[in-house]
């Protein structure tokens, strides 16, 4: 064990003497400060930092009981000895209860090494198991966070008839509008939720695993939210067995409305452009053509005033198609325009 520092309240010289004889005694390291007044343990606390301390019980102007309180009120992350030269078993069954990690009879200091090498190691033992525990804390709070910015559920379902949910992420609420709780009081809320047209694939595809002894698997299906609006999910499961046999599902549920909604802006799109390519292709190169035709008989052939009526009639065919297609193409535009805003 690496060098020690231990803060010793105590008023008496030779009992100090005996306390830091029995320590080296027993193979401790350390380095000690001697405090006697209530004025000089606080700053002895708050400035050397002790790794244990070592307290009298009684004092002149100074009482172990509000040592302890001032120990408590501190925090301090050391072990208290409390080293006295009798005790009732009432006394020491209180010291403990305010605090105090062990105490010691004077008569019998040679424990005192023990004592403080195993509560040294217990409280180091709490300490890092405490910042063991604060960073788990810490890790929870960041993958919640993750969870909760991500549209991606994760669930536990038992392998059984409609899969009962028995636990599924809280971000649940933000995607779907129902929150956890409400899948654990009606566990078939999940599997009642998904669309009549994707339940049976739904039910097959389970059903394969279980026959043919696969344990992953995923399917896309519509699932039904809170305000009746419906979201696609893409469901990856891997089949469990526990110690007991029984199966469970564990899986993840991801949200891909915004892609599902992309790919069929994308039809639509692609379907509307192929409508105006064929209105350009056959209305507008056919009146254009018509056009140059006109122009091109008016241009060649030397005629009267009247003839050149005549053709500018023949123009209005093939002009008022153009119009005509001007009026289609607008409208066309505005259908897509609408089909997208719906998408949205």
């Amino acid at each position: 064990m690496e060098e020690l520092k231990i803060l010793i309240l105590e008023d008496s010289p030779y009992d100090v003497d005996l306390i830091q004889y029995e320590l080296k005694k027993g193979g401790i390291d350390f380095i000690s400060k001697v405090v006697e007044t209530k004025k000089n343990f606080i700053d002895g606390l708050n400035e050397f930092k002790p790794d244990v301390i070592i307290s009298d019980h009684t004092l002149p102007q100074f009482s172990s009981i509000e040592a302890l309180e001032i120990y408590g009120m501190l925090e301090v992350k050391a072990p208290f000895i409390l080293v006295t030269g009798t005790v009732s078993e009432e006394f020491a069954a209180r010291s403990i209860l305010n605090g105090a990690s062990d105490y010691i009879l004077k008569s019998n200091l040679t424990r005192l090494p023990t004592a403080v090498r195993n509560l040294v190691k217990s409280f180091r033992l709490e300490e890092e198991k405490g910042k063991a525990q604060k960073e788990v804390e810490r890790m929870n709070v960041f993958l919640n966070q993750v969870m909760d910015s991500q549209p991606i559920l994760f669930y536990v379902a038992k392998f059984e008839d409609n899969f009962p949910i028995i636990f599924i992420s809280e971000n649940v609420k933000g995607i779907t509008g129902y929150n956890s709780n409400d899948f654990i009081a009606n566990p078939f809320l999940w599997f009642n939720n998904i669309a009549p047209d994707d339940k049976d694939a739904f039910n097959r595809l389970l059903g394969q695993l279980s026959t043919i002894g696969s344990c992953n698997g995923f399917c896309e299906y519509k699932w039904e939210c809170a305000d009746g609006t419906f979201r696609w999910f893409v469901d990856y499961f891997k089949v469990i067995k526990s110690e007991d046999n029984e199966l469970f599902i564990h899986g993840s549920r991801i949200d891909i409305t915004k892609l599902k909604d992309a790919d069929l802006r994308k039809i639509v799109f692609t379907k509307g452009m192929d409508k105006m390519l064929f209105m350009i292709s056959h209305k507008v190169r056919h009146s254009i053509s018509q056009i140059l035709s006109l122009v091109s008989l008016i241009e060649e052939k030397s005629t009267t005033e009247e003839e050149i009526r005549t053709f500018i009639g023949y123009l209005k065919e093939p002009a008022q198609s153009l119009d005509l297609f001007t009026k289609e193409l607008t409208d066309l535009m505005g259908d897509l325009k609408k089909s997208n805003n719906r998408l949205q």
